[in-house]
């Protein structure tokens, strides 16, 4: 099963934590940190929704609930007990309400306003509910699911826009229900096996940095500001061209070490999981 992975996911996922790790140290510049934070969760729901494959609603549920409900709740447990021996209640408690609530940011919710943040595991239930209701849509609507996708992930920013988040990171996930769809595009259409001229690439770079330099754009806490088109059209592109140039480098690397590469990167994307709960224990959210 290991040959059978695509390595430059593999590698673009690895890179993807270690920006992760990077966005949330303290000595981060704040034009730095919305560079890395346009893009850095969204690239890892656009290579999700590349890798996903139609298979029984049943069975998809149960494997995502071993692969990823699970070890969010056994972190956040191993959370509680930490601040209980600590002999921190106040926070002990405050992961207990993040078990219901992990959006990662939002202190000023409608829903059980001032709850604690659960870190950046937060991810892990919003990625289960984008999963299994993806497939639900998909397999109904097959190739006009982008009809409900998109709609969906637009009405779940919106409302929480207006401070109205629904427990358990469901709308979170329906909120990532686009990058979901656009990584499934892209494996339709073949886009990132499609080359792509450098300097195109790196043309886009000054785009990226001049709109990041105005627009506040953060996933988790629904911080699209109010130019969600555009906020989504720069986070798909700056994961796309991560994506080429991590196929450039890995074609590059195969042609010095004649195959059988593998890299840092490579082994933090293959364990996306394990690598963000070690995420949630460097920094929470």
């Amino acid at each position: 099963m290991e040959n059978n992975r695509n390595i430059v996911l593999d590698i673009a996922k690895g890179i993807g934590i270690l920006l992760v790790i990077v966005g949330h140290t303290t000595c981060m510049k704040h034009i730095c940190r919305e560079l890395i934070y346009c893009f850095h969760m969204p690239l890892f729901f656009i290579i999700a929704g590349y890798l996903y494959h139609r298979q029984d609603i049943k069975t998809l549920f149960v494997k995502s609930v071993k692969r990823l409900l699970l070890p969010w709740g056994y972190t956040l447990l191993l959370q509680i007990v930490i601040s209980l021996i600590m002999g921190d209640q106040k926070e002990a408690w405050g992961f207990v309400l993040s078990t219901f609530f992990p959006d990662g940011s939002r202190w000023d919710n409608i829903l059980w306003p001032g709850v604690h943040s659960s870190g950046a595991i937060w991810f892990l239930p919003a990625i289960f509910w984008c999963r299994i209701i993806y497939a639900m849509i998909e397999q109904r609507l097959g190739k006009k699911s982008i009809y409900a996708t998109i709609p969906i992930s637009l009405v779940a920013v919106l409302l929480g826009r207006l401070v109205l988040n629904l427990p358990l990171s469901i709308q979170m996930g329906c909120s990532a229900l686009v990058f979901y769809e656009v990584g499934y595009r892209a494996r339709y259409h073949n886009l990132i096996d499609k080359h792509v001229p450098l300097w195109v690439m790196l043309l886009f770079i000054p785009l990226w940095i001049f709109y990041e330099r105005y627009v506040d754009f953060e996933m988790f806490g629904y911080n699209y500001e109010w130019t969600y088109i555009f906020d989504v059209a720069i986070a798909c592109a700056v994961s796309y061209i991560l994506i080429r140039l991590c196929a450039k480098a890995t074609n590059a690397l195969r042609g010095l070490c004649g195959g059988g590469i593998r890299t840092s990167r490579e082994s933090l994307g293959t364990n996306t999981m394990c690598s963000f709960i070690d995420v949630a224990y460097l920094r929470k959210t």
